[in-house]
Formats: C-alpha cells, sequence, structure tokens
C-alpha cells in the first residue's frame, strides 16, 4: 500500500524571494510537513535551514534506516540537525491501508477525510499559548520543546481516504468545515488530482489571509483577548495524499 500525495507551497508574501520557513517530504508511505517558526529572524536566526534539515534527516531515515515509526523518525530528524532554528513538525505513515500512524508538535493538523461522511479525524494543535506552538528548537540561551512532547496517534482507515496535512497557514485562515466542502466537492465522481485539490485549499487560505473576514485565527484571537480581525498572511503548505 501507498500513498498518492500531490502538494502546494505558497510562502509569506514578505518571504517570496527567500520561500518562506515552510518544509516538506514525501515518500511513496510517508509524508510530513515543517514549519520554521519566522519569529527566529528576530535573533538573527533562519529557521527555513532548520524546518528543511528536518525533512532532509526524515527522508533519510526512512530510506537508509528504514524507519517507518513517525516518532522515531522524528527523534531522529532532531538528533541529527545541527544548525540552529525551531520548527513545528508533523510526520504521517500511511504504508497500512487500514491505519495511519502520525507524530506532531506544534500547530499544523492533519485532517482524514472519508467521502459521504465527512472528516473522520482531525489532530489536535499543541501551543504554549496563543500564536505560541510547541517546537522542536536548537539555540544557544533559547528553550525549545523536545520531541517526547509531541503527539503520537494511531487511526484506522480505509483505501480511498483523503489526508490534508498543512501548516497552519492553511488551518489558521480556512474553517474546517469549508475545507471539508472543498475536499468533498473536489473528489465527486472519484477521479481528482491531489496536485491541483492541494492547491485549490492553499488558494483559499491565501485568498482568506489578506481579508477581513471571520477565520479560525481571528476567532481563537478573540477568545485570548485580542482583536485581530481576518486573517493570518503565512507560509502556507498543503499535501494531499489519497491511500490507494
Amino acid at each position: 500500500m501507498m500513498l498518492r500525495t500531490g502538494y502546494a507551497n505558497m510562502p509569506h508574501p514578505e518571504k517570496a524571494q527567500t520561500g518562506g520557513e515552510d518544509s516538506w517530504f514525501i515518500t511513496e508511505g510517508l509524508i510530513g510537513v515543517a514549519d520554521g517558526v519566522g519569529g527566529m529572524t528576530k535573533l538573527g536566526i533562519d529557521s527555513k535551514m532548520f524546518s528543511h534539515n528536518l525533512c532532509e534527516f526524515a527522508e533519510l531515515g526512512i530510506q537508509s534506516r528504514l524507519m517507518t515509526n513517525p516518532e522515531r523518525i522524528a527523534r531522529y530528524a532532531f538528533s541529527k540537525v545541527s544548525v540552529n532554528g525551531a520548527s513545528t513538525l508533523l510526520i504521517v505513515n500511511g504504508e497500512d491501508s487500514s491505519k495511519i500512524e502520525y507524530y506532531n508538535i506544534g500547530d499544523s493538523q492533519l485532517g482524514i477525510y472519508r467521502d459521504r461522511k465527512g472528516w473522520i479525524h482531525v489532530s489536535k494543535e499543541q501551543e504554549h499559548d496563543f500564536n505560541q506552538p510547541y517546537q522542536l528548537g536548537r539555540m544557544d540561551k533559547f528553550t525549545a520543546d523536545r520531541p517526547e512532547v509531541g503527539i503520537a496517534e494511531t487511526i484506522d482507515t480505509n483505501i480511498g481516504d483523503v489526508l490534508i496535512l498543512a501548516s497552519d497557514g492553511l488551518w489558521d485562515n480556512v474553517y474546517k468545515n469549508h475545507i471539508q466542502n472543498i475536499v468533498a466537492q473536489e473528489i465527486r465522481g472519484g477521479t481528482y488530482d491531489e496536485g491541483d485539490l492541494a492547491l485549490k485549499l492553499a488558494n483559499n487560505a491565501w485568498y482568506n489571509a489578506s481579508r477581513n473576514d471571520d477565520t479560525p485565527f481571528s476567532d481563537r484571537a478573540t477568545v485570548h483577548g485580542y482583536s485581530l480581525p481576518g486573517g493570518k498572511p503565512d507560509d502556507i503548505t498543503v499535501l494531499v495524499a489519497t491511500i490507494i
């Protein structure tokens, strides 16, 4: 069994020249996304390199060390990164069509969609406080989270289930019920392209990020006592995978 995966990436408008701080990897059975923490730039740190290295070493663990457990892959990748920086990390193993295993630390999320049923699972975010996600990190005089505080889960799945794996650039700007509606409409009829669906979701997030309409981000801000109307301009990375 394997995953048929497509992706879309749109860096923050102010980071277009450098490509933003999101990174991702795609193999036949395992996929992942890492969202470099942009706030590190205030300390002279480029978190793009940190998130990129996390994904590189994750792939190395999968391909050369034959690792398949997402948490083990995350621990291995983190142990190998030597540059300073910080990043969230989400890794999914879809090698077994009857279940998926995932590891997540931070505010990227995984949604599992089943045709005619909708979401059968959406992973939880991990935040220390509003807009302060858990994050793997290395830096002198900087305290970040360790891999062991991440969440590892196993979810029963079926062939044909669709995985939406994305950095918070999607989930902050598009409500989950709207993401579900887009997925349902796109896969109707059984013939669709994962890359096209990923791009459609990313475009929705990009559009909402620049407007003043209510968004999941503005809703959470209100709950925490902040007035931040509209969306949140951010790097947006979306991976769409079908279990086949």
